[in-house]
């Protein structure tokens, strides 16, 4: 087992979680008027 790898297959998941968890924040104030979570980020 290399280390290396899980290092970089761990990073690409967690850029992919960090991707969606962006992408549903912006559809969900697109939704819901960019007042309620303006100050989320």
């Amino acid at each position: 087992m290399d280390i290396t790898d899980d290092c970089i297959f761990a990073g690409l998941a967690l850029l992919i979680i960090v991707l969606l968890y962006v992408i549903i924040k912006m559809i969900w104030n697109r939704i819901n008027g960019r007042d309620e979570l303006d100050g989320f980020f």
